[in-house]
């Protein structure tokens, strides 16, 4: 025994001497001996360790309270006498219970603890909720039983651990399907998202500012910026044919081409300008207006339509081509999941091809010491 052992055993006997617990029924402590004063004091069983301690070093006092600390653990193990109360109440709390009540709720409550379902065991691998079905086990059962032909409890018991094996190398390819089939759907919302948000999202603030500055030429291309594009100008178109050459259209131009246009920008910008100043003038000797050179720039704003047009079924075409692509490269599984799904499967095939050796060669042990 070791040293510190011997002295807690010492100092536990002597605080038992001065405690309560070891006198006399009726008995009362001496008042000389005792640490409380007054007379026909019962003395505590921490006071009495005290009084013992105090006289004692400073380890020595650290183990009486060691003590002490284990005769209360001692004393809280002692199991109580339940009585008929209690055990009323325990049934009345029990009705309290807000745990599954229906067999369903049931049902799902007992796959609480399931997370991905790879390691199950046989008799809970075929999960509702995973989409999995038990005649499907079952078939494999079949097909395996018919395969092998068990005869004992051994091979049964090989052949359930075939089965189980079967059916979670099954289920590691249903689990890689489903992880692919759920980064497609989530490119998918994405691209989606994408399309939608277009001059919604937080970055339009800046796309507006761009587009005040430069004009919607300069913004990024994209179908929202071409849609933009043509409404502006066809805007124009309608209102050089309802107004003429007026500042509704020439804003609009503006808007579209910015303060620094282009070259087919500029080139038309000047020729509205040109033709307005032209028809302020002939406005102000009261002359007819001039259709003819109205006509002309509506041609030539007809050609910058279908332009912008063009440029919006061919971004369309890329997107879509695009996006199909990307889509397609969902298929493809990420480094860290490849070589998790393929160890995974690696052990599965090699424990299988061990259960199928134990198993024939439990069948060759027994042929030769029972022969037939």
């Amino acid at each position: 025994m070791s040293l510190n052992k011997k002295r807690v055993n010492h100092l536990r006997a002597a605080s038992d001497e001065r405690s309560p617990a070891s006198l006399e029924p009726g008995t009362r402590v001496d008042e000389s001996e005792s640490p409380v004063a007054g007379p026909e004091k019962r003395v505590s069983p921490r006071l009495a360790v005290g009084a013992v301690s105090e006289a004692l070093p400073a380890p020595d006092r650290h183990l009486a309270k060691t003590a002490v600390r284990e005769q209360k653990r001692a004393v809280g193990l002692i199991r109580r006498p339940t009585t008929e109360a209690m055990v009323e109440a325990n049934r009345a709390n029990s009705l309290k219970c807000t745990g599954p009540v229906t067999n369903p709720g049931k049902v799902n409550a007992r796959l609480n603890a399931i997370k991905h379902g790879l390691t199950s065991l046989v008799g809970a691998v075929a999960v509702p909720e995973l989409g999995e079905m038990r005649g499907d086990l079952s078939r494999i059962e079949d097909s395996l039983r018919r395969c092998f032909l068990p005869c004992d409890h051994y091979e049964k018991l090989l052949l359930d651990q075939m089965v189980e094996n079967r059916w979670r190398r099954r289920r590691v390819v249903r689990a890689e399907s489903s992880l692919l089939a759920a980064q497609r759907l989530q490119f998918e919302l994405e691209y989606g998202q994408k399309l939608a948000g277009e001059g919604r999202s937080p970055e339009a603030t800046g796309e507006a500012r761009l587009a005040a500055a430069s004009g919607l030429v300069a913004l990024p291309d994209s179908p929202a910026k071409f849609n933009l594009i043509l409404q502006c100008l066809t805007a124009t178109q309608e209102a050089l044919g309802r107004e003429g050459f007026g500042d509704e259209g020439l804003r609009r131009l503006e808007t579209v081409y910015g303060p620094d246009p282009g070259l087919a920008g500029a080139v038309l910008l000047s020729n509205y300008r040109q033709r307005r100043d032209d028809a302020d003038k002939k406005r102000a000797k009261d002359a007819a207006p001039d259709t003819s050179s109205r006509q002309i720039f509506l041609d030539m704003l007809a050609a910058e339509i279908a332009c912008f047009q063009k440029l919006l079924e061919l971004h369309e075409t890329t997107a879509v081509s695009l996006a199909q692509a990307n889509a397609g490269a969902q298929n493809a599984l990420s480094d860290s999941d490849t070589q998790r799904f393929t160890r995974y499967e690696t052990f599965l095939d090699r424990q299988f091809e061990r259960l199928v050796k134990q198993f024939n060669e439990w069948r060759r042990v027994k042929s030769q010491i029972w022969p037939a």
